[in-house]
């Protein structure tokens, strides 16, 4: 556990909301499963999960055919959650439980985090973002690890320090004042510089010719 275990039964349980076939559509969570292999890693299987998509399916409508977020694990993952999910453990309602009103997913969370922490393991992030167009395709690989000087596990750093880039940006005034959707509030090259600059890695392939990369 490297975050809420409440919030990750959410994006379990929840209805997924994309954009395919350019209008948005809401899917089953722990859906469409594919296979994916990823440098450094090996063998990863995505699938639909909840949130993450955030609000660019609504801002890309009128532009893009499609927008889609998958969740990367080992494989098997998703079978064994898809199995809780079926059972009704990821279920907000409340169930009566020898006359107590118990939330299957509120128990869930609490039993996921009991035994699912492991604080002395190392943790890893990895992120895949393919972008095709008609003619060209460009696939972003993003792996990291704890980082051993500062003790910053790899999630911390792929959080907190994205929020410190867009934080300094909004001191700096490079993003203006108030509320912002982040895919069009932020600005994409500078982001990525400043994840470069303070020691992330990702590795881009392309832009090729469509059918030269091999479906990821």
């Amino acid at each position: 556990m490297v975050f809420s275990a409440h919030g990750l039964l959410k994006e379990y349980g929840e209805p997924v909301n994309i954009l395919r076939d350019g209008r948005v559509q809401q899917v089953a969570p722990l859906t469409e499963t594919e296979t994916i292999e990823l440098p450094g890693v090996g063998t990863l299987e995505a699938f639909l999960t909840s949130g993450s998509t955030s609000t660019c399916p609504w801002t890309y409508e009128e532009t893009l055919h499609a927008y889609e977020v998958k969740t990367l694990r080992y494989p098997g993952h998703c079978d064994k959650i898809r199995v809780l999910r079926q059972l009704g453990f990821l279920a907000t309602e409340s169930v009566a439980v020898d006359g107590v009103e118990v939330s299957p997913r509120a128990l869930s969370g609490a039993l996921f985090e009991r035994r699912l922490t492991f604080r002395d393991s190392p943790d890893l992030a990895v992120m895949r973002v393919e972008c095709v167009g008609a003619t060209e395709r460009v696939v972003i690989d993003w792996l990291e690890r704890p980082d051993p000087e500062t003790g910053f596990t790899a999630m911390e750093r792929c959080t907190g320090f994205s929020a410190a880039i867009v934080a300094t940006m909004q001191a700096q005034g490079v993003i203006t004042p108030g509320a912002h959707r982040h895919e069009v509030g932020v600005p994409a090259e500078a982001f990525v510089e400043g994840l470069r600059v303070r020691g992330f890695h990702l590795a881009i392939q392309g832009p090729t010719p469509v059918g030269a990369v091999a479906r990821r």
